[in-house]
């Protein structure tokens, strides 16, 4: 009876969740051939900052391939890294565990360290399950750990190259305290835009000063999650500043079926009244943001304002004239297999744009005319909760004529 039922259930939440849909138009197509779409930051936030979720349909709600386009340029960039998992055990040993999410290929890692004048005795070792571990590089030593002027180092760690989901770092404690590992990152090749940023708006931002920690806190705001890939500060005063800050994301974690919370950092830098204070970063797909900055025994900045900053994505699709598209988001969707991203789409001459508009949210009854598998469809709903329904019903009959038998 009790399996029947959470069937049941499972069931109606798995067709009550393909209600999230967004549908757009696209512009008028005017010639044959390639186009460039631009994906707006309202299409990403609706997509969960995931292009595998967007599928493009004709008139006769055909798929139409599409692939990620950019004019861009090779540069080497940082990408920061995961810290899973922190565990000291006292006077014996620390290890942290770095996530490599999409099993990249490395030979390296930079670890930013809190200032130590300690030497180390380390292990390296790599999981692909976070459970099995294999070892890379065993029985090193770093040092060199302090940096006159600054509260923190970046060191290099070296291992053999390898493309683990998990990457483990052992540091003995038998001779010292443990080292702070604030941040795990990478130096990588990667493609940069040409075009400019885009600037977000809609986010609400206030900022909070606690003389008690030295902290300036900027709390940031969105109405939905958004794709973030920099931060560009307009700072009025004082004349000369040099100080550290970091952007930290609040999150929950289950430790012995109880929820905790705690905070993520995502980024760090170093906010100079020399530069531009201007950071960009991997993409950050968050509601809420807080940016956390060291003040010291100095003064808090005087912040005018803030603005966060998305890289401009497009799609490229080859487009008939006069035909009507329909843009779908869903996030049941997975990732296509198109033919399209086998090629170069790049080419020298610029390709026609066309643009997303009349983009929404449907409701309940524009998502029952969505068309694909069945089981997404009002009458499966509205079947499952009747056979549900007269299954429950019949087990519970059978039960009460089983009781008044024993009665």
């Amino acid at each position: 009876m009790k399996r029947i039922i959470n069937c049941f259930l499972f069931l109606l939440l798995t067709n009550v969740s393909i209600s999230q849909q967004y549908s757009g138009v696209l512009t008028k197509v005017r010639n044959d051939g390639l186009h460039v779409i631009k994906i707006p930051a309202n299409v990403r936030s609706a997509s969960n900052g995931n292009l595998d979720h967007i599928r493009i349909l004709d008139s006769k709600k055909n798929e139409v391939p599409y692939a990620e386009y950019s004019a861009s340029s090779d540069v080497l960039n940082l990408k920061t890294f995961k810290i899973i998992e922190r565990n000291a055990i006292l006077n014996k040993q620390t290890y942290i565990v770095v996530e490599n999410p999409d099993a990249s290929k490395l030979d390296r890692l930079l670890l930013k360290i809190a200032n130590s004048s300690v030497t180390k005795q380390y292990n390296i070792s790599g999981s692909n399950d976070n459970k099995q571990w294999f070892g890379l590089v065993y029985n090193q030593q770093v040092d060199g750990l302090y940096e006159d002027g600054q509260t923190s180092i970046d060191k290099e760690f070296l291992f053999p190259l390898n493309n683990y989901k998990y990457i483990r770092f052992e540091f003995n404690d038998k001779n010292s305290s443990p080292l702070n590992v604030l941040l795990a990152s990478y130096f990588e090749m990667t493609k940069t835009e040409i075009a400019p940023s885009v600037s977000l708006t809609d986010f609400d931002f206030s900022v909070e000063n606690d003389s008690k920690e030295k902290v300036t806190r900027i709390r940031i705001k969105f109405d939905s999650p958004q794709v973030i890939n920099g931060i560009r500060f307009n700072i009025k005063k004082p004349n000369m500043f040099l100080r550290e800050a970091r952007i930290l994301v609040a999150k929950t974690q289950t430790v012995k079926r109880q929820k905790e919370e705690y905070q993520e950092t995502l980024s760090v830098f170093q906010l100079n009244s020399g530069g531009n204070n201007h950071f960009e970063f991997s993409d950050i797909f968050e509601k809420e943001l807080i940016v956390e900055i060291d003040n010291q025994d100095n003064p808090a900045l005087d912040i005018k304002s803030v603005e966060l900053l998305q890289r401009p994505l497009s799609i490229v699709a080859d487009l008939k004239k006069n035909e009507a598209y329909r843009v779908v988001i869903d996030s049941n969707y997975s990732k296509p297999n198109y033919d399209i991203v086998n090629f170069d789409l790049n080419p020298e001459k610029q390709l026609a744009p066309v643009e997303i508009e009349s983009f929404e949210k449907l409701n309940s009854s524009k998502s029952s005319e969505k068309e694909g598998r069945f089981w997404q469809s009002a009458w499966f709903l509205w079947g499952s909760i009747i056979v549900g329904g007269m299954l429950i019903a019949y087990f519970a009959f059978g039960l009460l004529k089983d009781l008044e038998k024993k009665n």
